[in-house]
């Protein structure tokens, strides 16, 4: 700060730029004088000024987002005037009204934050297909349909015997009004027998250090009839009900104490409705997952506290690839090297019921290649728990019900000396560097992280493999190779290096499908004080290369991965 003015005349001027607008203004006089505290402000977003000088506004702080102002809050609201719409309620009535600018600062505040979990769409099929309306099964539609039928078809031979046979015109059109009319009071029923249900999809990130859990997702409400009740909080959080983007309605948001607020005007009609919303919360300790390498791969515990069991698990590396966790005593767990799950697969059990699979269909959708989520360096693990309870004012429900992700960064630790580790494939990335004369193999791409298209042509890529520094120094005991590859008629073969030395570890003959080789200790497998192993892959000539279309030499490489078993050493 730098000192404080009193003003009689404030022009509070926006400055956020609209395209093809002026910035906003809006002059006010005082008689008795207003109070600015004029200053420089570091790293801040200037969203309105008077005379130049910054009187609201933001900075980042944590993952939010803090309003500052500098100017005295008589100068932010106003009386009410003749064209204000005054509260019907007298209690909830107010003499002041916020002025434009104010409006203006308060939009943010009303808008859920965005965030590279799009958690809201994430959970929405999920929730959706949780709650809902009964129908009618099928085997009841059939006995009515069939009732209908054969009701019919013996009324027709009757009348037929009879020499009636005239009936039968408006005897079909009579019995179909009548199995209309009994499917109609069935439906009836059944849109009633599941009364008012709510369910949550929550995506839960603990704030560590702190005992802080930063929940977002959505909220579906199941309403078998209107339902015209305020909606809104006891603690804290806000969700908005996708009803608010409805042109033509006016939805009032009344705070009438901190962290409490109500939604007004607002009638939910029958039916699913969907509301995104945030919440942050607290917990009596922070939540921790930490894990080292062992001989079979990992072995950690999680401490999620006072949140219940973990029902299912998965541990995700940067490369958003799953490892499927072991579940033992006291919250520990353990993930092995062979654990490792097959794209879009996100659990160990062969049969799945109709939970697990919902399950699945919201993890594809976080780790599938359109999600902005990006995994904590090392590993995250996502856990499946009990959703929290959240202070949400809602519809009333008879029935609770929903699923929560808990996604908690793992502590890795260095094992001890000495010990035989295993690292997974999913924790071991590399790229593609140039060879020793300086050229450069253009079969892989290090900015897409894959291997190109099909190739016509033979190829030396030399590949940096990076470990993880978790494991450093570490001997190498055994390389674990599993390749993905069609090269008919091609020798394939992968280069260690000691130095400037080059010798040939492996060859195979024709490649084609999924296979795994199995490279011993040598001094051409050597780790550098960096944590990089450097290996050259070599896909040979075909023998019509030279004349033969791509489609007859064409080869690919659709994934390659490498595991490594080695022994820990001592940090010099």
């Amino acid at each position: 700060p730098i000192d404080r003015l009193p003003l009689h005349e404030v022009t509070i001027q926006d400055e956020r730029l609209v395209p093809g607008e002026q910035k906003r203004e809006q002059t006010r006089t005082f008689e008795d004088p207003v109070e600015m505290v004029r200053g420089v402000f570091d790293k801040v977003v200037v969203e309105q000024s008077v005379n130049g000088w910054p009187v609201a506004c933001w900075c980042d702080v944590g993952r939010g987002k803090l309003l500052m102002t500098t100017l005295e809050a008589r100068a932010w609201y106003r009386h009410w005037n003749s064209q204000d719409v005054r509260h019907k309620n007298v209690r909830k009535r107010s003499t002041y009204a916020a002025t434009e600018s104010l409006q203006l600062l308060a939009e943010q505040f009303l808008t859920v934050r965005k965030s590279a979990v799009q958690s809201a769409d994430m959970f929405r099929s999920s929730v959706a297909r949780e709650i809902g309306q009964e129908i009618m099964s099928r085997g009841a539609v059939t006995r009515v349909l069939g009732g209908m039928c054969l009701g019919l078809l013996v009324a027709s031979v009757i009348c037929f015997r009879l020499g009636r046979t005239a009936i039968i015109g408006w005897l079909g059109p009579v019995m179909a009004i009548v199995a209309a009319l009994v499917m109609g009071l069935e439906g009836a029923r059944s849109r009633n027998a599941v009364g008012r249900s709510f369910a949550v999809g929550q995506w839960i990130e603990p704030s560590a250090p702190f005992a802080e859990l930063r929940t977002s997702g959505v909220l579906s409400l199941y309403n078998p009839e209107r339902w015209n009740e305020p909606l809104g909080s006891r603690g804290g959080g806000i969700f908005l009900p996708e009803e608010l983007g409805q042109a033509g309605k006016t939805v009032r948001m009344v705070w009438t104490d901190t962290d409490h607020w109500d939604l007004e005007n607002l009638a939910l009609e029958s039916g699913i409705h969907f509301a995104p919303y945030t919440y942050t919360t607290t917990v009596d300790e922070p939540i921790r997952a930490s894990a080292t390498f062992g001989e079979n791969g990992f072995t950690g515990e999680l401490d999620v506290g006072s949140l219940g069991e973990v029902a299912e698990a998965i541990l995700v590396a940067p490369n958003r690839s799953p490892i499927r966790v072991r579940w033992g005593a006291d919250q520990k767990f353990e993930a092995r090297s062979t654990d490792i799950l097959t794209a879009g697969t996100f659990t160990g059990s062969a049969l799945i019921s109709d939970g697990q699979r919902r399950q699945q269909e919201v993890l594809q959708k976080l780790l599938g290649e359109d999600s902005q989520w990006q995994a904590a360096d090392g590993l995250t693990m996502l856990a499946w728990i009990t959703p929290l309870a959240t202070p949400f004012v809602v519809n009333n429900p008879e029935r609770r019900t929903g699923s929560a992700i808990l996604a908690v960064p793992v502590d890795l630790q260095r094992p001890a000396k000495d010990t035989l580790v295993s690292v997974p494939s999913t924790l071991i990335g590399f790229r593609a560097v140039p060879a020793a004369d300086g050229t450069m193999s253009s079969a892989y791409s290090n900015q897409q992280g894959k291997w190109v298209g099909e190739l016509s042509t033979a190829t030396r890529a030399k590949l940096q493999i990076q470990l993880p520094p978790e494991v450093l120094p570490l001997t190498i005991e055994k390389l674990t190779i599993q390749i993905k590859i069609r090269a008919p008629e091609r020798l394939l073969q992968f280069m260690g290096h000691d130095g400037a030395a080059e010798q040939v570890l492996l060859e195979k003959n024709s490649p084609v499908g999924t296979m795994s080789f199995v490279l011993s200790k040598t001094d051409f497998l050597q780790v550098d004080g960096k944590g990089r192993l450097f290996l050259t892959l070599g896909v040979g000539k075909h023998p019509d290369e030279a004349s033969g279309s791509i489609s007859e030499v064409g080869w690919k490489i659709d994934d390659l991965k490498f595991g490594v078993q080695g022994v820990v050493g001592v940090i010099p």
